[in-house]
C-alpha cells in the first residue's frame, strides 16, 4: 500500500532523480512483494489514489476533488465534482471485479 510515509503524496513508484549531469535515472525495479514495475512518477496533493486500467490513476485530491490522471505524467484527464458547492474528501478507493471505482 502506498502511504504518506512510504512515498511523496501522489507519487507512483517514487524514485530519487539521478545525480546532475549523469543522464536520466535508471528504470525502477519491480516491487519484490507485488511484482509491479513503476511506469512513471508525478507530484500532486493527494489524500489517496488507485490505479485504474493500463495508464490511468484516480486521485482523491486534498482540495476535495476527484481527478483521473495519466499514470505516467500526472496530466489531469478528467475532474469529477458532484456540484459546485460539494466536495469529496476521499480517504480510500478500490476497484471492483466488474470495473467500478468505489470511493
Amino acid at each position: 500500500a502506498l502511504t504518506s510515509s512510504s512515498a511523496r503524496p501522489g507519487s507512483l513508484g517514487y524514485r530519487a532523480p539521478s545525480p546532475a549531469g549523469r543522464g536520466p535515472a535508471s528504470p525502477a525495479p519491480a516491487n519484490p512483494a507485488t511484482g509491479i514495475v513503476p511506469k512513471g512518477t508525478f507530484s500532486c496533493e493527494a489524500r489517496c489514489l488507485c490505479p485504474a486500467g493500463r495508464d490511468l490513476v484516480w486521485v482523491g485530491e486534498r482540495s476535495g476533488l476527484l481527478t483521473v490522471r495519466c499514470a505516467r505524467t500526472g496530466k489531469v484527464k478528467q475532474t469529477l465534482q458532484p456540484s459546485a458547492s460539494h466536495y469529496i474528501f476521499a480517504t480510500s478507493m478500490t476497484t471492483t471485479p466488474i470495473g467500478e471505482m468505489w470511493v
